[in-house]
């Protein structure tokens, strides 16, 4: 564990650094939540929104369906990016109108505060995840300059405010954060980071410290010294693994009291008239109301199966999406048609995982023909995501040629769509397709084809800048490598692997592990082979795929057999978990 201060002592420390310039703030939204702001910190509007969501649903039948108590309970230990992520796919312009709140907001002491220590010491920039804009009206009230735009960047005389997270003022900024989750900092955004990170020590006060794209980024890229803000010394027991591997150096006590006591110091020794602080705390938001006016019954009802379903809560998932199918209203446009086919779409998926293959493909084939006939770009895409993701849940039966059918006609759709509109969405399709192909010419021993398709599919999602599914396919193409004999490419792996676990899901970490374990069993090294399916089966378990887990500990049980004595208590856990996979494949 890092270095422990008191707020004496970090006062101490922090100044001298301010003065010199060797330091810059990173702040998050807790410095928001103080009077007269009174912004909720990201963890309480994510709690609001989803207690909301569920209080908005009171007088409908759904909500005898989906176990309140429970969703509620599991789709609140989301973390606050991936939940934004499914409310803002899902209501896009509706999303933003829940943060005109802010608008009307004023900055707290804080800010002030934070503003005068930029003023009065060499420190020139500060970093925020804040969606708000109240550290420039602080900045803007000392120094009464305008506030210049550029981008993530806010310019006030000589200060600078970076925004990593867009900000209110620009929604299309915030949009952009929110699609990007999971796939890494966007390129212009990390390349000014990295700079700043790698020339000067940072503290972060009020930060949670949960970003999965962020975090380690940071770890990557800090050079220097990093201090981090804490409440008390029992938020020990509870920082996250992200912070622990940044070894900070930790500051315990009240946010306020630090950043006042922090200013109080720089200014008594320039000799500068104290400023008084207001003390009356934060107020909570109830959002119930918001869901009822703003948004329509059958939206509210896909934020909540899009909700369930990234929290792999797949029954009351389908039950949600039967309950917007009845809702819809009859095929009249060409919108109500590409509607319907995003919503079978998912909810073919949904089923799939539920083990119900015969209603996953009737709902991949209504999906299909309620766009049949369609003209048009957008109809493409949306026939060309569907026979991808049928293709996808034919490879994983073992039926490759259908599998191939499917995904060879997403290809042709994939490779006739070309629009500047589309030209995030085309690479994507392109590069999921081409990895679904690469896998099925893999498992029929085509390996100069499945080469061929894992390098076409890095290229693909290179250009739409999915770091994670361009890390899946770098592993895939190792595998490849080393069926061929070419085992030099393991680094490679190493490589993909810290990506996948750093911003991947459950599943793409079963499924890369279960790779990996697959890889060393080629190039002959059966220990590491063993360590790596058995991460397999962890990661499967809780993801609950029992396709993998099944391949896993089958796997496991042999090779354990003819390298180690075998307990009859690991023997029967794996074969119960091969056991109960199979059943469960099979129903």
């Amino acid at each position: 564990m890092g270095q422990l201060l008191d707020i004496k002592q970090g006062v101490c420390e922090i100044s001298s650094k301010l003065q010199q310039g060797n330091l810059i703030f990173f702040t998050g939204s807790a410095i928001s939540q103080f009077h007269p702001s009174a912004i909720p910190t990201g963890r309480r509007l994510k709690a609001a929104l989803i207690s909301g969501l569920f209080d908005s649903l009171s007088d409908t039948r759904v909500k005898s369906l989906v176990k309140q108590r429970v969703g509620l309970r599991r789709i609140s230990s989301l973390p606050f990016e991936l939940a934004m992520e499914r409310i803002h796919e899902c209501l896009s312009t509706y999303f933003f109108s829940i943060f005109h709140f802010m608008n009307d907001r004023d900055c707290n002491s804080v800010h002030l505060a934070l503003a005068r220590l930029l003023r009065f010491t060499s420190s020139r920039t500060i970093l925020t995840t804040n969606f708000d804009c109240l550290l420039e009206s602080a900045l803007k009230r000392l120094h009464n300059q305008p506030i210049v735009q550029h981008n993530e960047l806010r310019k006030i005389s000589n200060y600078k405010v970076f925004k990593l997270h867009g900000s209110i003022d620009d929604f299309s900024s915030i949009s952009a954060t929110l699609a990007s989750v999971g796939r890494g900092m966007p390129r212009h955004i990390s390349r000014r980071l990295s700079q700043l990170l790698s020339t000067h020590d940072i503290c972060f006060i009020g930060y949670s410290g949960s970003d999965i794209d962020l975090m380690p980024f940071i770890k990557t890229c800090a050079k220097r010294r990093i201090f981090w803000l804490l409440q008390s010394k029992r938020e020990l027991v509870h920082i996250n693994d992200f912070i622990r591997e940044l070894n900070p150096c930790y500051i315990t006590g009240d946010l306020r009291s630090f950043v006042l006591k922090l200013q109080h110091t720089i200014l008594k020794s320039r000799a500068v008239e104290q400023p008084k602080s207001s003390s009356l705390p934060y107020t909570q938001l109830h959002l119930s109301k918001w869901w009822k006016i703003s948004v329509p019954l059958r939206m509210r009802l896909y934020v909540l199966a899009l909700l369930y379903k990234q929290c792999a809560m797949w029954h009351q998932s389908g039950e949600v999406f039967a309950a917007i199918e009845r809702s819809l209203p009859p095929i009249k446009s060409m919108k109500s048609r590409l509607m319907r086919a995003s919503l079978y779409g998912k909810w073919a998926d949904v089923e799939y995982r539920r083990r119900r293959l015969k209603a996953a493909d009737n709902l991949w084939d209504r999906g299909l023909q309620s766009i049949k006939g369609v003209r048009g770009r957008t109809a493409q895409l949306f026939r060309g995501h569907l026979l991808n993701d049928m293709g996808a849940a034919y490879y994983k039966r073992g039926m490759f040629s259908d599998a191939q059918r499917y995904l060879l006609q997403a290809k042709d759709i994939g490779d006739s769509c070309s629009s500047k509109l589309y030209k995030d969405n085309i690479p994507e399709l392109r590069g999921n397709n081409f990895d679904n192909l690469g896998l099925v010419a893999y498992a029929t021993g085509s390996l100069d084809e499945a080469e061929s398709h894992f390098q076409k599919a890095i290229c693909e999602f290179t250009k739409s800048g999915n770091v994670v599914m361009k890390a899946v396919s770098t592993i895939g193409l190792v595998m490849v490598y080393t069926r061929q004999g070419r085992n030099e490419a393991i680094q490679q792996a190493e490589n993909a692997w810290n990506i996948i676990e750093a911003f991947g899901t459950l599943e793409q970490r079963a499924v890369t592990a279960c790779d990996r374990g697959w890889i060393y069993y080629y190039c002959g090294n059966i220990d590491q082979a063993i360590l790596w399916f058995k991460c397999a089966i962890t990661y499967a378990v809780k993801s609950r795929e029992p396709l993998i887990a099944t391949e896993a500990s089958t796997q496991t049980i042999s090779l354990t057999r003819q390298r180690f004595p075998f307990s009859n208590t690991e023997r029967d856990f794996l074969r119960g978990i091969a056991l109960k996979s199979r059943v469960n494949r099979q129903a």
